[in-house]
């Protein structure tokens, strides 16, 4: 094995921390950087393949949470936090990373109150503007998806107030269905392909 390779360490949620890894991984590689992505509780498989050895790695990148399997198998261990996803109880394992790297200035806050060496770096997303898809003129989008930490039900009770407001679309997976929908929000429940669901959010003005 590479000694040079960084290794990302991830759970699989099927949305979000896939795409999250997907990107970093991206940027590595057209940086030029040999990389790998394992799954937080793959290091076992590593292990026996190359025995006793302390560092596979150059670097872990660990997303969202530190997993402490994996923090002995690398010269350097960075988190790239989720703050609203980071247990309390986790808090002890920040001892074990040299560094986080936050995606925002409100997690850098966050996250200086326990470790030394905390860099703001930013984040980005994939660009799916589709300049062909035509705009609805004065149209909203919520998108919760699978998450409870969007806000969601605020969004709801405020919209519920306001029927004068223009129509909101609202989409959210059915396991995470909250109880009253408002007479002005649309709500799309069923499974969306990420080409509909680009469709969706190229169609609002105002997300």
């Amino acid at each position: 094995m590479n000694t040079e390779v960084i290794n990302i360490v991830a759970r699989s949620n099927g949305v979000g921390l896939d795409r999250d890894v997907s990107l970093v991984k991206n940027i590595l590689q057209n940086s030029g950087f040999d990389v790998v992505v394992s799954d937080y509780k793959g290091v076992s498989m590593w292990r026996a393949f190359f025995g006793t050895r302390k560092n596979i790695f150059k670097a872990n990148i660990f997303m969202e949470r530190v997993f402490p399997r994996w923090l002995g198998s690398a010269d350097m261990n960075i988190l790239i936090p989720n703050q609203e996803r980071f247990p309390r109880r986790h808090l002890r394992l920040l001892k074990k990373v040299d560094a986080v790297f936050t995606k925002s200035k409100h997690a850098r806050e966050v996250f200086t109150k326990y470790h030394g060496q905390v860099i703001f770096t930013g984040f980005t997303s994939e660009n799916i503007f589709e300049e062909s898809v035509a705009r609805k003129p004065g149209s909203f989008l919520h998108l919760a998806g699978k998450s409870s930490l969007k806000g969601t039900d605020a969004v709801l009770r405020i919209w519920g107030r306001h029927p004068e407001w223009p129509r909101l679309t609202l989409v959210q997976s059915k396991k995470k269905r909250t109880e009253h929908t408002p007479e002005n929000v649309d709500r799309l429940s069923h499974y969306l392909s990420k080409e509909d669901l680009k469709q969706v959010m190229n169609e609002h003005e105002v997300h």
